[in-house]
């Protein structure tokens, strides 16, 4: 991409809060952010997909990756974060800028063959006290339209709110080119986000979205009503959401990063993932090396304890 076709792709695109998606080839593959006085960009696909390279399945990633670090350069970007990348394919192909970072990740994965996803929910007690108090459970696969929109909305105000009680950060349910996309894409309707939900009656008890991609399904957001909080309704809805993935056909569910104990439960190996920060300025290379010398400190502070 020329430096004139990208001010030009820059200048069309609508940004919101200084946010701006950089297009290559017509792919979205950038999204410029700019904290203080750095502007870091945030390598996507649309711009949700958990495993960015694979906007690029048909040519060489280290030819792409080159691009793509030249795109970033015109752009006045400071550095470039990657998220999530599966390091050991990654690494033998790659020529890095010097002051690039690497930071693990794990994800946690349910594959194998359909009988052997399959969940069983005679023995569940929340399960059977969840019935007994609140009516029949049944799976909901969101395919209208208009209910898609609804479960989606639902399932973004119970997240922030579950955020909020928690004191946990949730940047990306802050970011509206985040919840633009996640919008867009119910709207379009063409299968790549998928809404489950676990149903009391008419009532939904637990949301989830998943992002569907040829045999594989990644669990993307989970959130329940906070009434229904003490039944368990996102394990619960994990696991009718595994049984519905085998029926379906799918080879394997990945609950993305980070790893936690409800994943866990479900899961049947454990993935190692990476995030790349590739800096492209002094600024950005200072960034990053304060970024790696604040992790070194919390890591001893808890040694410590």
């Amino acid at each position: 991409m020329s430096a004139r076709h990208l001010v030009d792709t820059m200048a069309n695109i609508a940004t919101a809060n200084g946010q701006a998606l950089v297009l290559m080839d017509g792919n979205p593959v950038l999204r410029v952010r700019k904290h203080f006085a750095i502007r870091v960009a945030i390598a996507l696909l649309d711009p949700i997909h958990p495993y960015p390279l694979r906007v690029f399945p048909d040519l060489n990633n280290a030819q792409r990756f080159q691009q793509l670090i030249e795109t970033a350069r015109q752009a006045g970007v400071d550095f470039i974060r990657m998220r999530y990348i599966e390091k050991p394919h990654l690494l033998a192909t790659l020529d890095l800028p010097s002051g690039s970072r690497w930071i693990p990740h794990t994800t946690a994965i349910c594959d194998g063959a359909a009988q052997d996803m399959q969940v069983s929910f005679s023995k569940n007690t929340k399960w059977r006290r969840l019935q007994k108090e609140h009516g029949t459970l049944s799976f909901l696969n969101g395919k209208d339209a208009d209910a898609r929109t609804v479960l989606l909305e639902k399932m973004l105000i119970w997240k922030k709110y579950w955020l909020r009680e928690n004191g946990a950060a949730g940047t990306g349910f802050r970011d509206p080119v985040h919840l633009q996309a996640l919008r867009r894409l119910v709207d379009a309707d063409t299968g790549i986000l998928r809404l489950h939900a676990l149903m009391s009656g008419e009532t939904p008890v637990a949301i989830e979205a998943c992002l569907s991609s040829k045999d594989e399904l990644f669990n993307l957001i989970t959130s329940y009503d906070p009434v229904f909080e003490k039944y368990g309704p996102g394990t619960l809805l994990s696991k009718f959401s595994i049984a519905h993935a085998a029926h379906e056909g799918y080879a394997r569910v990945d609950f993305l990063p980070p790893v936690s104990n409800h994943k866990l439960r479900f899961a049947k190996r454990k993935v190692p993932l990476a995030e790349l920060q590739i800096p492209l300025t002094i600024k950005g290379r200072s960034a990053i090396a304060a970024a790696q010398l604040r992790s070194s400190f919390l890591r001893e502070g808890d040694s410590d304890n």
